[in-house]
């Protein structure tokens, strides 16, 4: 909030850098960003990544270089 009471807002846009996938099921998947962070699988956006193929989804420790 500024002085003159404004809000400001900054949006920065997460890149995904891998997509983890269920071994089980195509119907469920996330992407990861450089950070680690979880972003949500959309069918609206299909960017071209490689894909881990894990047995069961819970933690992954992901390294990015």
């Amino acid at each position: 909030m500024t002085s003159k009471h404004n809000l400001e807002i900054v949006v920065t846009q997460r890149e995904p850098k891998i997509r983890i996938q269920h071994a089980d099921s195509s119907e469920y998947a996330y992407y990861l960003d450089r950070q680690g962070n979880t972003i949500d699988w959309s069918e609206q956006y299909s960017p071209r990544l490689p894909i881990a193929t894990v047995p069961v989804l819970g933690v992954i420790n992901v390294i990015f270089n």
